[in-house]
């Protein structure tokens, strides 16, 4: 009777873990390594093409300016040190001679029935981690000090079409020339109100360039919230039950800049690398599975 019940109960929480792992079917993770280079034949690439849970390849779009984006190679010893852990990582550029040209880098990853099924459900808690690295002169001649200058990494409805975050986003993460306190600039958070308005919190995180910044951001579609944890090598923040902007999970993740140049030339730059965008259910089926392991082992 004993062998019964631990026999019955392994199967119980078997079945209780193939339906938490139930619905869409997606990859275990999406990601943007840019392993794969400047091309747009192969998926982890820049461009890329549609493919392991991406819809279809970056999208760029530039707005009274040009915005150059490429795969760099990292070289056997660089200083400043590479944002990645891995030989590529991927350099924006914004530039013009328009006041306050601006752009975009976008690409879905959302689950689609028929056409992307390996992508995320976005009905479900994921995360979304990467590492992003300010390459531009925050001071001197080129500034970072002015309303048109930004830097900005959101997930947005909004058409690709969109150069800037738009009040369909979900979360934000940003920082302005203007905004800062005591001559200093700090990444800041947005909070929503899911109407498309919502109030900017100031983190504990200067702009610092060329240093390595971690980001995550842990997406809740059920509630409409967001929390984040934002970290360089000296100095950390965190923020739970942060709320959308807009009022829906839009599955597009994007990242981009725009640059105050009266005169023309000026630029802003940033790199960025080891995107992954991680569904939720992974971690807790495989906490699960752990379990029944051990029941199993307890049962022998």
């Amino acid at each position: 009777m004993r062998g019964l019940f631990w026999l019955m109960s392994v199967l119980a929480l078997g079945c209780f873990i193939l339906a938490i792992a139930g619905g869409p079917a997606q990859a275990e993770h999406v990601k943007a390594y840019f392993d794969d280079g400047n091309t747009s034949t192969k998926v982890d690439g820049y461009p890329g093409t549609a493919g392991n849970g991406w819809a279809g390849p970056w999208v760029k779009k530039q707005f009274h300016g040009t915005v150059t984006a490429t795969v760099v190679a990292t070289p056997t010893v660089v200083d400043p040190p590479p944002p990645g852990i891995n030989d590529n990582y991927l350099v924006y550029n914004v530039t013009g001679t328009y006041d306050g040209p601006r752009g975009i880098l976008s690409r879905d990853f959302g689950y689609v029935a028929g056409t992307n099924e390996d992508g995320i459900d976005l009905t479900k808690p994921y995360t979304v981690t990467y590492k992003y690295r300010i390459d531009h002169e925050l001071d001197g001649e080129d500034a970072f000090n002015t309303a048109a200058d930004e830097f900005y990494i959101c997930e947005d409805s909004a058409p690709t079409s969109a150069a800037t975050p738009t009040a369909t986003a979900s979360w934000l993460i940003d920082a302005w020339g203007t905004v800062t306190t005591e001559g200093v600039h700090y990444w800041l958070v947005n909070d929503g109100n899911g109407d498309g308005t919502g109030t900017q919190i100031q983190t504990t995180v200067p702009l610092r360039e060329n240093v390595v910044v971690d980001m995550s951001v842990r997406v809740f579609p059920a509630t409409n919230t967001w929390d984040v944890i934002i970290d360089d090598p000296d100095y950390h923040y965190e923020r739970t039950g942060l709320g959308y902007i807009g009022a829906t999970t839009p599955g597009r993740f994007k990242v981009g800049a725009r640059v105050y140049t009266p005169e023309g030339g000026e630029s802003n730059q940033f790199s960025f690398d080891t995107l992954e965008i991680i569904p939720e259910p992974s971690t807790l089926v495989l906490l699960l599975g752990l379990g029944l392991l051990g029941l199993i082992r307890r049962w022998r």
